[in-house]
């Protein structure tokens, strides 16, 4: 397998990175309510620490879809390279305690956002789609527009509106890359089926005359995790 179909194989074991993106999605809304509920420091608190609880919920989720616990298809750089990937953003949080520090509440979450979004640029090669692409650069620029847009008083409305965008979006990629997920599992079910009625068709006898091993054909790279879903799907149980 080359590195390609290994890193396709990867986005479709990881629905690419959906799980984190309904977690990190989740908090930035909570955050956005947070800054019109709350006062500008406990919301700019929050809005920096939210991995604290987005983490552990992504990690859950992931092992909800089978995304964690199943051999990976790529070799141990690359997982050593995503790891850095998702760990990168980390040398921003001195500048964002800064922030805090300074009393520049309002600036933290277009700051924090810029960050994210830059960030999410290297998962369109780990997960070869370009939505992330396209997400980042609709973070980016969503969330000046709304910042300059914004009221001068009272001076919460603009951090929260970019709370608003920021999950807004990372949400509506999730749903996309479900779509798609589902889409290819759609996809391949009702060859599974096929294949399942052939076989039930096979005599067992054996007085079979000459047997012979039907070849079958192998799944592409691409869609062997899906494939595999999809017979669990159908009530193949675990492959």
């Amino acid at each position: 397998m080359d590195l390609t179909s290994a890193l396709e194989e990867l986005a479709n074991q990881n629905i690419s990175g959906a799980a984190f993106l309904i977690a990190y999605g989740t908090t930035w809304l909570v955050c956005a309510v947070m800054w019109q509920k709350a006062t500008p420091r406990t919301a700019a608190l929050a809005t920096l620490f939210q991995g604290m609880v987005a983490f552990p919920v992504a990690i859950g989720l992931s092992f909800l879809v089978g995304a964690l616990g199943e051999p990976s298809p790529v070799p141990g750089d690359i997982t050593q390279l995503s790891i850095l990937i998702g760990t990168s953003q980390l040398l921003g949080l001195p500048f964002l305690i800064y922030l805090v520090i300074t009393q520049r509440y309002a600036l933290l979450p277009i700051a924090f956002a810029s960050m994210v979004s830059m960030h999410f640029v290297l998962y369109s090669w780990l997960y070869q789609t370009p939505g992330y692409i396209v997400m980042a650069v609709l973070i980016s620029v969503a969330a000046v527009v709304v910042m300059v847009t914004a009221p001068e008083e009272p001076q919460r409305i603009g951090p929260a509106r970019v709370c608003w965008v920021t999950g807004g979006l990372l949400l509506l990629t999730a749903s996309a890359f479900l779509v798609l997920h589902l889409f290819e599992i759609w996809r391949v079910m009702p060859s599974l089926h096929g294949h399942r009625r052939r076989s039930r068709r096979l005599p067992h006898s054996d007085s079979w005359p000459a047997r012979k091993t039907i070849p079958q054909r192998a799944s592409t790279p691409r869609s062997g995790f899906v494939c595999t879903q999809a017979h669990r799907l159908t009530g193949g149980g675990a492959a």
